[in-house]
């Protein structure tokens, strides 16, 4: 994804252009079906399920939904480097690649300690087998909140990566105890959704982002979050119903040096919002007041 207005910008997060493509397909490909195989706290045990997502745009119409499998981690990896990474806008001023060719164990270890959970979602172009598309989703449990700090830190080794990680556990922390709030004990949690710039389907990131969701609520969380660390992809979520819990602005931060690390980020990427949508009927949540940040 890039920062251009019409795209989405990651939520730590997704990235994607949103340039259209034209597609003719037959009205029994319209629907697309995802098929989960994931532990799952609430529901006791690992399940198999099939959810069927019919697509509002028919020229998403021919691509093939799947959930991630090992064989495709790679491609995957390969694609955050050429798709995701360098546009990202935490990652950007951090410089944490500086062009797609580079690696980094930091980021891989990130992506893949999410591909693992067998909760993220990948489109294919059934055609040619070509990855086009993925959203990296993970279970948020209770017992991560109660991290300090430091402990999270210590999870990734990257001194870049750390400045990301403390922005998104003090955005965690100033939204409150949303576990209580939701009556939960685990998040669905959308980390990272990206496209195939070379491939680019209009509207593919903001479907990814909806299976999610719908995956989310066929496996029976109570609740989705996601952290937006862009304007565009705030707005994708807010299309999406998710409400703002917390912000924190980018101008705020401050590392142990005393340097203010995000301040070459562009107006349009002022802080990151943390979000959350209930799945279940019936409950009720009031957004915080808009800032003037937005």
């Amino acid at each position: 994804m890039n920062s251009k207005k019409g795209g989405l910008t990651p939520a730590y997060g997704s990235s994607s252009s949103g340039r259209s493509s034209k597609a003719s397909t037959s009205e029994d490909k319209r629907t697309a079906s995802t098929t989960a195989l994931a532990s799952v706290p609430n529901m006791g045990a690992a399940s198999s399920r099939s959810i069927s997502v019919e697509s509002s745009n028919e020229g998403l119409a021919d691509i093939s939904f799947r959930i991630v499998d090992q064989s495709r981690y790679s491609e995957i990896l390969d694609l955050l480097y050429t798709n995701f990474h360098t546009d990202e806008p935490m990652s950007k001023a951090v410089g944490m690649i500086k062009d797609p060719s580079d690696k980094n164990p930091t980021l891989d270890e990130f992506a893949l300690d999410g591909l693992k959970q067998n909760l993220s979602i990948m489109a294919i172009d059934p055609i040619t087998d070509n990855l086009l598309g993925v959203a990296i989703n993970i279970e948020a449990k209770k017992e991560k909140r109660e991290q300090t700090l430091e402990e999270c830190l210590d999870e990734y080794a990257d001194h870049r990566f750390k400045h990301i990680m403390t922005v998104l556990y003090n955005v965690n922390q100033m939204a409150g105890d949303l576990y209580i709030e939701m009556e939960t004990d685990v998040f669905f949690d959308i980390k990272m959704v990206t496209t195939d710039k070379t491939q680019r389907r209009g509207g593919l990131a903001t479907d990814l982002l909806r299976r999610s969701v719908e995956l989310a609520r066929n496996l029976g969380f109570k609740a989705v979050k996601t952290e937006a660390t862009g304007l565009y992809s705030r707005k994708a979520f807010e299309r999406l119903g998710f409400s703002v819990n917390a912000e924190y602005l980018y101008e705020d931060y401050i590392s142990q040096d005393g340097e203010r690390v995000f301040a070459t980020l562009a107006d349009n990427h002022k802080c990151t919002t943390l979000m959350t949508k209930r799945l279940l009927a019936g409950l009720q949540k009031t957004p915080i007041q808009e800032s003037e940040t937005k």
